[in-house]
């Protein structure tokens, strides 16, 4: 006799959960004690300010940077007209001149 192949696929069971090897592997995990939560909440909250603090910083500096515009010193000069005259003190020596600027 042959048999009809059956229209409708086997449901399959219902798995509420599947336990894996590393599920197995792991000792089961304590839920947290208020005083644990309690610490870890302040603990993020300050996380959290100090990288707001961090932002405000420098977007401060990066605005504040380009405000500040260096100054040009202001010098006083003198002009003459370019006269031939004498040498009022002559100097003789031995070594290397450096000028200051």
């Amino acid at each position: 006799m042959k048999q009809i192949p059956n229209d409708k696929p086997e449901e399959p069971a219902e798995v509420d959960h599947v336990v894996t090897s590393y599920e197995k592997s792991q000792p089961p995990r304590q839920p947290l004690t208020r005083g644990q939560r309690n610490i870890i909440f302040l603990s993020s909250i300050v996380v959290v300010l100090a990288l707001v603090l961090l932002v405000v910083l420098v977007w401060r500096s990066r605005k504040a940077a380009p405000a500040e515009q260096p100054v040009a010193p202001v010098v006083s000069v003198k002009v003459a007209k370019v006269e031939k005259q004498s040498i009022a003190a002559q100097v003789s020596a031995v070594g290397t001149i450096f000028p200051r600027e």
